[in-house]
């Protein structure tokens, strides 16, 4: 990968914590002058097509049921017969065609269990042509990385609960295709004055449902952005392995990058019992970072990996970004309440 100066590194992880910084915020963090500071929003987004958008507290929203499920078909089916299939599926966040122990990835979110079922076996039917095998998990928690909600998603949440009218959810619809839009363009779009969009924007995050507003990279700049599952038969010991793990992950970026090697890792429950995206320069250093290194650490545990480089996304985002992993990441308690 290109290598970047710590001042556009710096500005990308601004962006990544908190896309509506001010340029004076983004100059002071990254210790350069605003225009500098400027030119460097400017390229990034030239560069790797910043999309800006809300990280959301998804349970605060109702979206409980969060699914990731790997799909191997027996034949390949056109891409452009699924970008037609998922683009006016709600439940579909995130699918992308992969290369290597399976053929897709897809994420899929909603409110319940049924809903699921009822969503994922329609998929199988849509698809019978091409008789594919399909292994849900659950994404019970995440310790870090997040996906988009799409629009159409948000559209149909009910979010009166949290005191957010018609007008909040035109707003949240506006800010999760461009987060950093100012006051007023955010005001124009919904049709408010600027007084009553600074107000109602507040009044939004108060409410506790935005993690953070959050900037994406959608043209990675690393080549082998990889996703593996894992499976293991957990023996003693585990727990000190696990943290071995969580020490890895939130430490193998010594310094700051561009974009962080581990994007998403999040236990699930189901078919598969660990999920994982990452980013490298080569498929040679994806096996030996990731797959060889999990496997190392959990050598106690018999892990099973499958793996695949994500090939084209076909519908949402692959949300590849730059933060600090040792502030964000959540540290799981597994004792219950």
């Amino acid at each position: 990968m290109k290598e970047y100066g710590y001042t556009k590194r710096a500005v990308l992880r601004v962006l990544s914590e908190d896309a509506r910084a001010s340029i004076s915020d983004i100059s002071k963090t990254a210790r350069c002058s605003r225009s500098v500071a400027s030119k460097y929003v400017k390229e990034l987004e030239d560069e790797f097509g910043l999309h800006y958008t809300i990280d959301f507290k998804k349970d605060a929203i109702g979206l409980t049921y969060r699914y990731i499920l790997w799909v191997k078909f027996a034949t390949k089916p056109p891409k452009e017969k699924l970008i037609e299939l998922f683009k006016e599926d709600n439940m579909v966040q995130f699918a992308a065609f992969t290369d290597g122990d399976f053929d897709m990835v897809v994420e899929a979110e909603t409110d319940s269990g049924k809903n699921y079922i009822l969503w994922e076996t329609a998929l199988a039917y849509k698809l019978v042509e091409y008789r594919p095998s399909m292994h849900p998990s659950q994404i019970v928690m995440t310790h870090i990385g997040f996906i988009p909600i799409s629009n159409s998603l948000l559209q149909t949440l009910d979010l009166s609960e949290h005191g957010l009218n018609d007008t909040d959810k035109k707003i949240l619809l506006a800010m999760n295709e461009n987060s950093r839009a100012s006051y007023r363009d955010i005001a124009k779009k919904v049709g408010i004055n600027e007084d009553t969009a600074r107000y109602r924007i507040s009044k939004i995050v108060s409410s506790g449902i935005v993690q953070r507003f959050s900037a994406i990279v959608t043209k990675p700049p690393t080549e082998y952005n990889i996703t593996f599952f894992v499976t293991y038969r957990f023996a003693p010991g585990t727990e000190k392995r696990a943290a071995k793990a969580r020490k890895y992950y939130m430490e193998v970026d010594g310094e700051m990058p561009l974009v962080n090697t581990f994007q998403i890792l999040a236990p699930t429950s189901g078919s598969e019992r660990f999920f994982v995206v990452a980013c490298f320069n080569s498929k040679k250093e994806a096996i030996e970072n990731g797959i060889e290194m999990h496997k190392e650490i959990f050598k106690g545990d018999d892990p099973k990996i499958i793996y695949a480089k994500i090939d084209d996304v076909l519908k949402g985002y692959l949300p590849i970004r730059n933060v600090d992993v040792r502030k964000l990441y959540n540290i799981i308690k597994w004792e219950p309440d």
